[in-house]
């Protein structure tokens, strides 16, 4: 289905939301960092044993800490709850080590491990993990029937089943049920960091929203996606943009019938300046089909995306 003239325009960030957008990045983005420095750094110095690699996993864990701060901080502001830039930064740090990981084919068998609560005893990144997911859990405080503890496995469950996009014989409904589901889900878990006892109806709403984010970030990761043959919604071509802007205009008025009037307007302001980066990707995508010379000479292009797993190093290599 088209997208409405008046639900595009909808998803459209005005400048007042793009220029307030921009004072939240330039303001906050140095309390994350500061806040990352706080309760990560001592993590990495203490399971990391090279300092180049420490410095390496830092940047990737950080740079994912910082997106996923604002956005949490746009949904602190929805849900009018406490925003706790320091849960924030360990539940960043945790979901990009945790992707990366499950994603590493040349260390099977992650999964299980993490399932079960016993790390690799060769992988110094498995044991941070564990470490991450320990310092959140005392950080909560909470007992053991908060939703948000149900909500982690829920995840896993769906990250394993995420492992069937490797398989090119798996379906495009199959695809889409992962890609919102796994999506969905994984955002809920963060927001649910900040919200104790979240309820089921909340849970519902986050969890569109999450699938959206994942939708859009299946196009961030393209070039990647497709370089390393994994099926996704954007390689399948499963969503049109129109469909984007249909499903944008719907999260965000499910946003403003949950929450008060006009909070949830920073968290618009994120999600709509996600979904404008999309036409750009596709026309870089089709400019990219046909590079000048010099570029068809130097071999494929990978995205800014690459695992940092991907890069050979002693404590991650089978049989060190």
């Amino acid at each position: 289905m088209r997208p409405s003239r008046i639900d595009a325009v909808r998803c459209v960030p005005s400048p007042q939301a793009l220029a307030a957008l921009s004072v939240y990045v330039i303001r906050d983005i140095p309390q994350l960092a500061r806040a990352f420095d706080r309760v990560v750094d001592p993590l990495l110095d203490h399971t990391l044993s090279d300092p180049g690699f420490r410095e390496h996993v830092r940047s990737r864990l950080l740079a994912t800490g910082l997106k996923v701060g604002l956005a949490m901080w746009g949904y602190a502001g929805a849900a009018d709850v406490r925003f706790d830039l320091e849960l924030t930064m360990l539940g960043g740090a945790f979901t990009r080590l945790y992707d990366d990981l499950m994603d590493d084919t040349h260390r099977p068998g992650f999964d299980h491990r993490f399932a079960t609560g016993v790390p690799d005893e060769d992988s110094e990144l498995e044991a941070l993990l564990i470490a991450l997911l320990l310092t959140i859990a005392s950080h909560l405080n909470r007992t053991n029937d908060d939703p948000v503890f149900a909500m982690v496995w829920r995840v896993h469950e769906w990250q394993v089943r995420s492992l069937r996009q490797r398989q090119g014989d798996i379906e495009d409904a199959e695809v889409a049920a992962i890609t919102l589901g796994k999506g969905g889900w994984g955002v809920a878990t963060l927001c649910a960091l900040l919200r104790p006892g979240m309820p089921e109806k909340e849970q519902a709403v986050i969890v569109r929203l999450g699938g959206l984010l994942q939708l859009l970030d299946d196009h961030y990761d393209l070039t990647f996606d497709l370089a390393h043959a994994t099926s996704t919604t954007a390689t399948r071509r499963l969503y049109s943009f129109g469909d984007l802007v249909n499903e944008a205009a719907a999260v965000r008025r499910e946003l403003r019938s949950h929450y008060a009037p006009g909070r949830d307007r920073r968290l618009a302001a994120v999600m709509a300046a996600m979904l404008v980066i999309v036409p750009s990707l596709r026309i870089r995508e089709r400019l990219a089909k046909y590079p000048p010379a010099s570029r068809r000479a130097s071999g494929p292009q990978y995205g800014p995306r690459m695992l940092f797993l991907r890069r050979a190093h002693p404590i991650d290599v089978q049989g060190r």
